[in-house]
């Protein structure tokens, strides 16, 4: 054998070599690669993610019906002080300090719709 094919067939022979060994370390960075993905996939994070998500939902839903009850005794409150206010004029009387305190404090509807907003924002966030 000459010299020439002695020298081709060893540099064919490790450039063949290489090229598999490299083929198969670039397959087992991708499997490597693959494994850290899954894993982060099964991590019990998302589990707990979830669970808060309920959470806040029910959460949530009950912020509402307090909302809507809040509203509710607010319009009772404030139609039975109307009535009250136009009875103590219509007897020429001042109107009770109560009566006068739930007109002065009537800031409740700013409260309840910054609450509903608050809560709007909530939902609206969990959603993403």
């Amino acid at each position: 054998m000459t010299t020439e094919k002695i020298v081709n067939k060893a540099l064919f022979g490790k450039t063949e070599l290489t090229t598999q060994k490299v083929e198969l370390g670039t397959i087992d960075d991708a499997k490597k690669g693959m494994d850290i993905v899954l894993k982060a996939f099964n991590n019990p994070i998302w589990n707990q993610l979830e669970n808060i998500a309920n959470e806040v939902g029910q959460i949530v839903s009950s912020a509402n019906n307090v909302l809507k009850e809040a509203g509710k005794g607010q319009a009772i409150a404030i139609e039975n002080a109307r009535k009250a206010s136009a009875m103590a004029k219509e007897l020429g009387v001042p109107n009770p300090k109560e009566i006068d305190d739930i007109f002065k404090n009537n800031d409740y509807d700013t409260l309840l719709n910054a609450l509903s907003d608050d809560v709007s924002k909530i939902i609206a966030n969990a959603k993403r």
